[in-house]
């Protein structure tokens, strides 16, 4: 069982260098402005999962360095969850400003005239 989960740690953990290559490619490429999303929410779980698998893994493994990892991913966890929590707030806050907060206008066929 130790063997599996080392195995797919390890693949989790190759995963992440290109996730962040394809976020970095998407805005400064693709030029997609870098503003919140609802979907943000959906890389929370994941790297708070991370770091609580990164740092039982090292203690079921008996691997320290493992073990200390996965305290100061935790850490990254928490900001990541502050950082997304503060652009929803901020978007919440702007949102009677612009009087329709996260509706889009579609030209098209749909669109009154």
């Amino acid at each position: 069982m130790a063997g599996s989960s080392v195995v797919l740690w390890s693949f989790s953990s190759r995963l992440i260098p290109l996730l962040l290559a394809l976020d970095a490619w998407r805005h400064l490429v693709r030029r997609v402005p870098l503003r919140y999303e609802l979907g943000w929410w959906n890389i929370v779980f994941p790297v708070g999962m991370y770091a609580v698998a990164t740092h039982e893994l090292g203690r079921a493994t008996g691997t320290g360095w493992m073990t200390a990892t996965g305290r100061w991913e935790i850490w990254i966890a928490a900001a990541v969850w502050a950082v997304v929590f503060a652009a929803m707030v901020g978007r919440l806050a702007a949102a009677p400003l612009s009087g329709r907060a996260g509706t889009r206008r579609r030209s098209g066929a749909g669109a009154p005239r």
